[in-house]
């Protein structure tokens, strides 16, 4: 959960903004082994770096409709709510212009289609609805997962308070309002789904506040409000903590039942930073905190959970650094773990002034390895700040992709997201938004999804064993493969990565894999061949009735793999499952 403008300025600093670039000034001094080697290949790849396992391809955009409305400022994904077995996105617009001016908007879009579902406008001059925005889960109870949205110009008594409203997943329908208190306050930075903390088995809400004074004048606080009633159940901070920039929902890292709560502060050690801190849910203790590596790097302005990285059963966190001064300023972001805040390992931009880790997000896997991967905002990427979204890998934090803004100024990947599959091929997709995009008209903005073409395609990915039948396996990659050599492998759907030349295989070190490499099944038409003219191919797997019976209630993941003979891997598909049923 990224921070939003409405505090970017930390204590004695000045942020110097425009259309295409961002520099930091403090004063008056400008601060501006898993694998298995899979042998299969001799000699190094030669390829591109990336290793998405197919190629990601726009499904949709959303555009802003009148300039300067920052459409896609604020973006989130919520679970299916009509039925379509997809993810829905959540879009924030805080400068949308409706009955009145700057009002902000929060919009309902489906992520197979991309309709708009609902348009929910703030209904108060400048009063910034859609500055962040998120899927909560169901605070209600009805069965359908509910979202949020921030209001931090709100004046519920008169001074910019600022308000948190949740609605309705069900119709939209406004389910809970939370204020801030204090003169200027402007409560509602940030906005996360916490889990259910306090036990009543509905879910509860996460809210920044920067501006609060609980802890002492502009110290900051976060908020865990209850999804019953709205009622405050945690302050979470301290003195000196600038608290309330960026936050998210963890999940129980300290195993005592209850949801914990990773929370970005301004204390540092290091002069010019931050630090991001684990909060309790049962109690609101600090379980430990993290400080910023490097000074002047604006670590925590974004923080999200990840999933379970390093497999010890917690979730682990990301915390974005845009600011990072080594390495030619092109800002970093880390990877923590949950249960103990240990480094798991970085990741860095790959341009000067990039921002990367201005926005973070943990999107699931989108390769097919078993493993949550990682989402990199860096909206300043590129000459002229069209930006660009990176796609790491959760296995080794290696780069998977990198998407790029389309224009100048876009300034692509101010948010990212991460959502469940839309398209259902069973990986992950991704959300990203371009608030200085100009379809509508300058800074309209726009929001895209994307989704993974993976180079193999499975039909059906369920197989009755009792029944049998034909399964369908096309290949399909790039032009560039014509001719060269294919062979398609197995293995059961542990988690894991096999290392094939330069090649990431998803696929896990297993019995299997070693019988398709040496002994291939006698069910498959062909497991190796020469790609066509396009870069396809294709085999079925014929099963007899009771065939794979002893495989019932399992899962198995396969890849194909592109490779100049005799042995040079080039490419891999994605991981792409097929689940055996009774």
């Amino acid at each position: 959960m990224v921070c939003s403008r409405w505090s970017r300025l930390s204590q004695d600093d000045v942020c110097i903004w425009s259309e295409y670039a961002v520099r930091w000034y403090r004063g008056l001094g400008a601060c501006c082994a898993r694998t298995m080697i899979l042998v299969l290949a001799t000699g190094c790849l030669a390829m591109a770096a990336q290793d998405s396992g197919g190629l990601w391809n726009t499904r949709w955009r959303a555009n802003g409709s009148s300039p300067q409305e920052e459409f896609g400022e604020a973006v989130a994904a919520i679970a299916d709510l009509d039925a379509d077995g997809a993810s829905e996105v959540i879009v924030g617009a805080s400068r949308w212009d409706g009955l009145n001016v700057n009002e902000g908007a929060c919009f309902l879009y489906s992520g197979k289609s991309g309709n708009q579902l609902l348009l929910l406008p703030g209904g108060q001059e400048i009063g910034g609805l859609g500055t962040a925005v998120a899927g909560v889960g169901d605070v209600n109870g009805d069965g359908f997962p509910d979202f949020a949205a921030t209001a931090p110009g709100h004046s519920p008594y008169g001074h910019q308070e600022g308000s948190v409203y949740v609605y309705s997943g069900a119709n939209g329908a406004q389910l809970l309002r939370m204020n801030g208190i204090g003169a200027g306050d402007g409560l509602g930075n940030y906005v996360a789904g916490a889990g259910d903390i306090d036990g009543d088995g509905l879910a509860d809400v996460l809210v920044g506040n920067p501006g609060d004074d609980v802890f002492g004048f502009l110290n900051g606080a976060s908020y865990v409000y209850s999804g019953l009633d709205g009622r405050e159940l945690r302050v979470l901070g301290g003195v000196w903590s600038n608290n309330g920039r960026s936050g998210d929902g963890l999940g129980d890292v300290n195993c005592d039942g209850v949801p914990d709560l990773v929370i970005s502060d301004g204390f540092a050690l290091s002069f010019g930073g931050g630090s991001v801190a684990v909060y309790s849910g049962a109690d609101g203790s600090m379980l430990y905190r993290v400080q910023n590596p490097v000074s002047y790097d604006d670590f925590g302005r974004s923080v999200a959970n990840v999933g379970d990285i390093n497999r010890d059963g917690t979730n682990d966190f990301i915390v974005g650094a845009p600011a990072t001064i080594s390495d030619r300023r092109k800002g970093r972001a880390y990877v923590y773990s949950g249960s103990d805040g240990s480094k798991i390992f970085d990741l860095w931009g790959d341009t000067h002034l990039d921002a990367f880790g201005w926005d973070v997000a943990g999107p699931e896997d989108v390769n097919g390895d078993g493993y949550p991967d990682l989402l990199v905002g860096a909206p300043f990427s590129g000459l002229g700040s069209p930006g660009a979204v990176f796609i790491h890998s959760g296995y080794d934090g290696g780069l998977l992709a990198k998407l790029r803004g389309e224009n100048l100024g876009d300034e692509f990947g101010y948010s990212v997201a991460g959502t469940t599959d839309v398209n259902a091929d069973g990986l992950a997709d991704v959300i990203a938004g371009a608030y200085g995009a100009d379809y509508g008209g300058d800074f309209s903005g726009s929001v895209y999804l994307y989704e993974l073409h993976s180079y193999l395609g499975i039909e059906p990915r369920t197989v009755s064993a009792s029944v049998g039948g034909l399964v369908a396996f096309t290949l399909d990659f790039p032009s560039s493969e014509a001719g060269r050599g294919w062979r398609l492998l197995a293995s059961t759907d542990r988690p894991g990565q096999t290392r094939a030349g330069g090649v990431h295989v998803p696929l896990a070190d297993s019995l299997i894999l070693t019988r398709m490499l040496h002994d291939p099944p006698a069910v498959f038409s062909s497991t190796a061949g020469i790609l066509d003219a396009s870069g396809d191919a294709s085999v079925t797997a014929t099963l007899a009735p009771g065939q794979v019976a002893a495989w019932v209630g399992s899962t198995l993941r396969f890849a194909a793999v592109s490779f100049d003979p005799p042995k040079s891997p080039r490419l891999s598909s994605a991981g792409m499952r097929i689940s055996v049923v009774p």
